[in-house]
C-alpha cells in the first residue's frame, strides 16, 4: 500500500443551477385575487342592499284600488193605508195614538239611569 493519506474526494451529483420558484409567492397571489373577490361580492351585495332600502323608504304611497262603499240608511217606505169602516172608530183612533205616544217614550228613554246600578259581588266569604 502507498503511503499516502487517503482524500475523500467529494461526490459530485447533478445539480440543476436553476432556482425553484417558492411556493409560498403563488399561494399570497392566489390568497389575495380570493380576498379581493370576496370583498368585491361583499360590496355588491352592500351596493344592492342599500339601493333596495333606499327604494322602499323613499317609496311613495300607492293609492289604494279598492274603493270604499259608504252605506246609507234607507228608511222603509210607508205602507200606504186605505180607509176602511174599522179605521174611522174611535177605538181604532185611540190605540194608534197610545202606539205613537209609547214609540215616542221608547225614543226618548235615556238608556243611562244612573238609578240603575250592577249588583255588588263584593260578599264577605270570612275565609
Amino acid at each position: 500500500m502507498n503511503n499516502q493519506p487517503i482524500i475523500n474526494q467529494p461526490i459530485t451529483s447533478p445539480v440543476s443551477t436553476q432556482a425553484t420558484p417558492t411556493p409560498q409567492k403563488s399561494t399570497d397571489k392566489k390568497r389575495t385575487i380570493i380576498l379581493l373577490g370576496i370583498v368585491l361580492f361583499i360590496g355588491i351585495l352592500f351596493s344592492i342592499g342599500s339601493y333596495i332600502a333606499i327604494q322602499q323608504i323613499t317609496k311613495k304611497p300607492e293609492e289604494s284600488k279598492v274603493t270604499t262603499i259608504v252605506i246609507t240608511p234607507t228608511p222603509s217606505p210607508t205602507p200606504i193605508r186605505y180607509q176602511t169602516n174599522i179605521s174611522t172608530t174611535s177605538a181604532f183612533i185611540s190605540l194608534e195614538e197610545t202606539i205613537a205616544s209609547f214609540s215616542k217614550k221608547l225614543i226618548d228613554f235615556s238608556k243611562d239611569d244612573p238609578s240603575l246600578n250592577p249588583p255588588n259581588l263584593v260578599l264577605p266569604l270570612g275565609l
